[in-house]
């Protein structure tokens, strides 16, 4: 994602997308939006941001399908419902399924209702199925495999293909030029910080930080996102996340939980720009954005962007 984003550490390569078939390996909302940049055509991206290389690449590909791989069955994918219907309605894309991968357990379905996930489960598995159902009609085609655990990529100087193993110890082979992996994000720790290595995520109750083995919180630290509660959720869950953790905070404030800062707003700005002597500011960042989305309106997209660190400074401080 940070290649076809344009994010400046991995913007630059203008990789080589070709042969038919790309195999995606993940089962979360970051695999499905893979599959939907491979299968689609590079035209549905020319009005976009993506960045100049990754479009570049898109257009050159040869790719008309795409094949998402899960390790378990549908009643443990990541991805969202809405997502998912997403692909189905994809123009000039077929979403298909292995009929025989379609099942749910009797105790995932058990499980999924106790946890208040039953009816979103429902709604996937409907899509899913229906997607086993389906003829193939489109040029391009995005294929839903489940119960497959890949185990080694095949060939010597480029990829041939990837083999995967069932539940019944069964191996099948599928032939693919590209495979990549999205299986997901674990927290990392930072100095000085609790950390449940674990569960990849720093302890905390309701965005609070608090230490593991005593259960004290750690006055003034606060988490949210991804490394408060595991890698799973969009951006609508983001937002409720970091919700509850600045109710938490303004709740301490309001309490007199919260220490004296020990300098006023002038001495932080002081500590910022001694340690960081190029920190762009407001204005900056406006600078960039309207020559980003300035050089879009040039080309009939959304925004053109820096794509480099240097364009990104240079840009920002011109002001």
């Amino acid at each position: 994602m940070s290649w076809y984003n344009g994010h400046p550490d991995n913007a630059s390569p203008a990789f080589s997308i070709d042969g038919r078939r790309a195999v995606v390996v993940g089962n979360g909302n970051v695999a499905l939006d893979v599959a939907r940049l491979l299968a689609r055509p590079a035209t549905a991206y020319a009005s976009t941001s993506v960045s100049d290389a990754a479009l570049a690449s898109l257009t050159a590909s040869s790719i008309e399908e795409v094949v998402v791989v899960g390790r378990r069955s549908q009643a443990f994918a990541a991805y969202s419902t809405a997502e998912l219907s997403a692909l189905a309605h994809l123009p000039d894309v077929d979403l298909l399924a292995e009929a025989n991968e379609v099942a749910v357990a009797d105790e995932d379905w058990a499980s999924a209702a106790i946890s208040g996930r039953g009816w979103a489960l429902g709604l996937r598995y409907d899509i899913v199925a229906e997607a086993a159902a389906r003829m193939r009609t489109q040029p391009r085609r995005i294929i839903l495999r489940y119960g497959l655990t890949p185990v080694s990529v095949l060939g010597e100087s480029k990829v041939t293909g990837v083999e995967l193993i069932r539940p019944d110890g069964t191996a099948e082979v599928i032939e693919t030029s590209l495979v990549v992996w999205a299986v997901g994000f674990t927290g990392q720790p930072l100095t000085g910080l609790p950390f449940d290595e674990d569960r990849g995520v720093v302890p905390n109750r309701a965005g609070r930080v608090i230490d593991m083995h005593s259960g004290r919180r750690v006055p003034g630290v606060y988490c949210t996102g991804w490394v408060k509660r595991g890698a799973s959720g969009v951006i609508g869950t983001n937002r409720v996340d970091a919700s509850e953790t600045v109710a938490s905070l303004l709740d301490d404030f309001r309490s007199g939980n919260l220490a004296a800062p020990p300098g006023d707003a002038e001495s932080f700005e002081d500590l910022v720009r001694e340690r960081r002597p190029s920190v762009l500011e407001t204005d900056g960042w406006r600078r960039i954005d309207e020559a980003e989305v300035g050089a879009g309106r040039d080309q009939g997209r959304s925004r053109v962007k820096f794509v480099t660190w240097a364009e990104l400074r240079a840009t920002g401080h011109s002001g």
